[in-house]
């Protein structure tokens, strides 16, 4: 039972955890230095490309890009360990989150049309909060399968 609980722990709750730190810093990169007041990080994004041109917001793309890729393989590693899952508010909010970056990744996916044609992104829900705070019961409650 200590090296399952120990193989989980490595293979996908540390990786998630790792992640999640990188998702939520370029998250709060993003919001500081390039949010647009009252959007979010996309529709931000949108307005600035169709105003300036995508050229003068390389950076930002950037950013979200990667931030995109990071939710993209967080999906994958938490489908990875669902089935192993100790407690429901983990299952919730893991639900919560794979729902938010599928979608993000989808309306990502959309802006070189939606900035093409003048459109603007609708805003969209925001980052689920409670994730980061499951996942470390998650981890704790997996922690403690290993004392005796």
């Amino acid at each position: 039972m200590q090296s399952e609980n120990q193989r989980l722990i490595t293979e996908y709750l540390s990786k998630i955890q790792l992640k999640l730190e990188e998702t939520i810093s370029l998250s709060e990169q993003l919001n500081r230095d390039y949010l647009v007041p009252d959007w979010g990080i996309l529709e931000s994004y949108v307005l600035k490309a169709r105003k300036d041109g995508h050229d003068k917001h390389a950076s930002m793309f950037g950013l979200i890009s990667k931030l995109v890729q990071r939710d993209a393989e967080l999906v994958s590693l938490l489908e990875g360990y669902e089935p192993y899952a100790l407690t429901n508010e983990f299952k919730m909010q893991a639900t919560e989150f794979r729902t938010h970056a599928r979608t993000y990744v989808v309306r990502f996916e959309a802006i070189p049309k939606t900035v093409e044609n003048g459109q603007q992104l609708p805003v969209w829900k925001v980052f689920p909060t409670g994730f980061p705070v499951a996942l470390q019961k998650e981890i704790a409650a997996r922690k403690a399968l290993r004392t005796p």
